[in-house]
C-alpha cells in the first residue's frame, strides 16, 4: 500500500507496524504511564497510527450519546508522551445528530463520521458532513479549520430530517430511526482523505443525492484533489454508475477499492489525472 500503515485495534489495545516489526500497546498504558497531559482513561472511537509507527491519535468518546468528541488524544509511541487537544468547536455538530428514544431514554444515535490522517508533522481531521478540514499541530496545540468551496455539491448539511425519533414501542422506534437515517443520507457526505505520494496530492470522494428512482436514492459522486498545502485544486463528477466506499487506498498513483466477488477479495483500481490549467 502507498501508505504503509498497518493498524488494528481492540477494546483494550492497538497493534501497529513500525518498520518490519509488529508492535502493540494497551490503551491503559497510554493513559496511565505516558508522560504529559493528564487524561482520564476513556473509550476511543476514531483513531489512527502514523506510517512511521511512532505517532498515535484518537478521538475521545463523547460523554453522552447525543454529543460530539470531547477532544483528541495524541501520543508519541517512541517518547511515551501524550497530549490532549480540545475540540470545543466540534460541539456545533451535535445539532446534526439523530437520536432514537424509547420513551425518554436515548438508546441509539446516528452522528458524523470522522477521519484522521497523519501528514508530515500535522494531523488532518475531517468530518463527513462538511466540506472542510481541521489541521492539528501537536506542538502548538492548535486547530486550524480550512473551509473549501464545491461547485458540484453543497458544502454542508441541511437539516431537513428528524433529529429526534421516539416511541414507547421498540420496533416502531427502530423503524422511525431507520427512516430518519435514510433521509439524512440524501445530504452531502465527504469521505476520508488519502495521500498519493507519487502525485503529491490528497484525494477524496464525496456524494449526495442526485434524484430518486422509486424508493431508491441515486447518488452523484464527486472526486476532489487537494495539494500538500491543503488547497483544493480540482473536482469532477464521476459516472453515475460509479460507487465507492471508504475502503480504498492509493498505490503507485492508482486508487484501489476492495471488492468482494463470490467471497473472493478483488480490487477495482483507476488512476486519476488532471491538468492544472483545467
Amino acid at each position: 500500500m502507498e501508505n504503509k500503515e498497518v493498524f488494528l485495534s481492540t477494546s483494550q489495545a492497538i497493534a501497529f507496524k513500525r518498520g518490519n516489526e509488529l508492535k502493540s500497546i494497551k490503551y491503559e498504558t497510554i493513559f496511565k504511564e505516558f508522560r504529559g497531559d493528564s487524561i482520564q482513561p476513556q473509550q476511543i472511537f476514531y483513531e489512527t497510527v502514523s506510517e512511521s509507527g511512532t505517532q498515535y491519535a484518537g478521538l475521545l468518546n463523547p460523554p453522552r450519546i447525543d454529543s460530539s468528541p470531547s477532544g483528541l488524544l495524541w501520543a508519541d509511541l517512541e517518547t511515551r508522551t501524550k497530549h490532549f487537544i480540545p475540540l470545543e468547536e466540534f460541539k456545533e455538530f451535535d445539532k446534526y445528530n439523530i437520536i432514537q428514544y424509547i420513551g425518554e431514554i436515548p438508546v441509539n444515535s446516528f452522528a458524523q463520521a470522522y477521519n484522521l490522517l497523519f501528514f508530515e508533522d500535522k494531523l488532518i481531521l475531517t468530518v463527513g458532513l462538511e466540506n472542510s478540514a481541521w489541521i492539528i499541530d501537536r506542538e502548538q496545540k492548535s486547530v486550524q479549520q480550512l473551509s473549501f468551496e464545491s461547485v458540484l455539491l453543497p458544502n454542508t448539511h441541511k437539516v431537513n430530517y428528524p433529529l429526534r425519533v421516539e416511541s414507547d414501542v421498540e420496533l416502531e422506534a427502530a423503524e422511525k430511526f431507520k427512516e430518519a437515517v435514510k433521509e439524512k443520507s440524501k445530504q452531502p457526505s465527504y469521505s476520508k482523505w488519502a495521500y498519493d505520494k507519487k502525485g503529491r496530492l490528497f484525494w477524496r470522494f464525496s456524494k449526495a443525492m442526485d434524484h430518486m428512482a422509486g424508493k431508491d436514492i441515486v447518488f452523484k459522486t464527486i472526486l476532489t484533489a487537494f495539494d500538500t498545502r491543503f488547497n483544493q485544486v480540482y473536482e469532477c463528477r464521476l459516472p453515475e454508475k460509479f460507487s465507492y466506499s471508504d475502503r480504498f487506498f492509493i498505490r503507485d498513483g492508482m486508487i484501489h477499492f476492495f471488492l468482494n466477488m463470490d467471497d473472493e477479495m478483488a480490487f477495482v483500481r483507476f488512476r486519476p489525472e488532471f491538468k492544472e490549467n483545467g
